[in-house]
């Protein structure tokens, strides 16, 4: 109990002390709009709700490590929307053989615990496939957080611009520079709780496709995402008696999809982005204005 109710220091001290945007790199451009929902999002995977259709379908197929290449099939499509508590992530995986790997260890707080998952294998088991989001409002601390075909969620908290002392520390930053807060958990916001959902689509013989199953072929999933934004570090100036005034206010964020069977490994919604760790590049990550619409 007593390592449960430390766990998320670092992140709540960071949160509550309401930390300014970063300065934004001059090569960061606002690429879009993210709607918002005028009723409650519906977190169980279908992307039925009416606002995914007023969203903007992003598309996930950037190779990474390439310069304007995109991937020559579809691999993830998302859309994001947001309201007065949350953001919503919705996405689609074009995957035909989902493969995943669960982590024993759940994290999250008492009442709303995460399965976690692999998020990359060593050979020669199959490499593992699952969505990557990157939500940042301050490019020196951010949330990496990891979903799959059968729901498991992991979430990491990023610290980037560590301190020289802290550079040299390996448990502290690996690569040098980078905080990897595997401990730590987006926080839920009193009864505003992180949720996610997925469903299967079906094959050719409309039955579900299936995971860890070579021996057919998936036609990927759906799925959704629901995160508070307290909980992401939003500004605390946003928040108010009624919940967060996010409309007008910016947010950058990568979406990533690993698939373990494409020789690329990774497509991103971003193009131009280097083998550097995606951390280090969020001035590639689209910009995205939060609208009333």
């Amino acid at each position: 109990m007593k390592k449960e109710s430390s766990v998320g220091l670092v992140a709540a001290v960071m949160l509550g002390a309401g930390l300014a945007c970063g300065a934004e790199p001059p090569d960061a451009a606002v690429t879009g709009k993210i709607v918002r929902a005028t009723q409650p999002v519906v977190i169980d995977g279908l992307l039925n709700d009416p606002v995914w259709q007023q969203a903007e379908p992003i598309g996930v197929d950037w190779v990474y490590k390439k310069q304007n290449v995109k991937s020559d099939q579809p691999r993830m499509t998302v859309r994001y929307a947001w309201d007065e508590h949350y953001l919503y992530i919705g996405y689609e995986v074009f995957d035909t053989n989902l493969t995943v790997q669960a982590k024993e260890t759940r994290k999250g707080p008492a009442d709303n615990r995460r399965q976690g998952c692999e998020n990359w294998v060593a050979p020669p088991q199959p490499q593992v496939d699952l969505a990557e989001f990157f939500p940042v409002f301050d490019e020196n601390f951010f949330w990496e957080t990891h979903h799959t075909a059968n729901n498991l969620f992991n979430d990491l908290l990023i610290v980037r611009a560590l301190p020289n002392w802290k550079k040299a520390m390996p448990v502290m930053a690996s690569p040098p520079g980078i905080y990897f807060g595997r401990e730590e958990f987006i926080k839920d916001d009193g009864e505003y709780k992180v949720a996610m959902a997925t469903v299967l689509k079906p094959k050719a013989d409309g039955k579900p496709s299936t995971v860890n199953d070579p021996s057919d072929t998936d036609t990927g999933y759906t799925a959704e995402l629901r995160l508070p934004w307290s909980g992401i570090g939003a500004p605390t100036s946003a928040r108010t008696k009624q919940g967060w005034a996010m409309a007008g206010r910016e947010i950058r964020i990568l979406a990533v999809c690993q698939n373990g069977d494409a020789p690329e490994l990774y497509f991103a919604s971003a193009t131009g982005l280097t083998p550097a760790f995606f951390h280090e590049q969020t001035g590639k990550y689209p910009r995205y204005v939060m609208t009333s619409e």
